[in-house]
């Protein structure tokens, strides 16, 4: 699906192809995630496109991503009675939306993107709203190479120049203690 929503040239069926590709990759749900090899974005403002991909792959964790779903459902049920909502089709909607998204805790393992280096720290795919309403999201998740990055990023004078030592202080205990 993929080499074929590269190759396709006819404008009125580009969309259609990658939306295809889109459908056959989220149905891909092994801890070796590849992340998409067009990002793109579009709103009523712009449409933009870049070319970027990685491989991720799924941190070895004790985090019960079922148990997590249910929670949230929990969570917004608990919330929909309190607040003394009647609207089922709404309920129905946010429940299956909840049911189709799927979570990965994960790592990046090759990238290429902005600049050669990934800015990772979450990411919710697809874009593409059609695909979206009909098989979910996925969400990615970069928690450990996010900590990792803040501890290993050297300490600015800059910064002690800007911020009050209490708040870099502070920042810095969160880190690394």
């Amino acid at each position: 699906k993929l080499k074929l929503a590269f190759c396709e040239k006819d404008e009125d069926r580009v969309i259609k192809a990658w939306q295809e590709a889109e459908f056959a990759w989220m149905k891909v749900k092994s801890p070796l995630q590849v992340g998409h090899p067009l990002e793109y974005y579009e709103d009523n403002y712009t449409h933009a496109v870049a070319l970027e991909w990685d491989i991720r792959i799924e941190d070895e964790n004790d985090f019960d991503v079922l148990k997590f779903g249910n929670e949230i459902k929990e969570s917004f049920e608990h919330v929909y009675k309190n607040i003394g909502l009647e609207d089922c089709e709404l309920e129905k909607e946010v429940l299956s939306n909840i049911e189709k998204t799927q979570l990965y805790i994960c790592t990046p393992m090759i990238f290429y993107g902005a600049e050669l280096k990934g800015l990772f720290s979450a990411q919710v795919v697809p874009n593409d709203e059609f695909v979206s309403s009909k098989a979910g999201k996925k969400i990615f998740a970069f928690i450990n190479f996010v900590y990792e990055n803040a501890k290993t990023k050297p300490f600015m004078k800059i910064s002690s120049e800007v911020f009050d030592k209490e708040f870099l202080d502070f920042g810095r205990n969160i880190l690394f203690y």
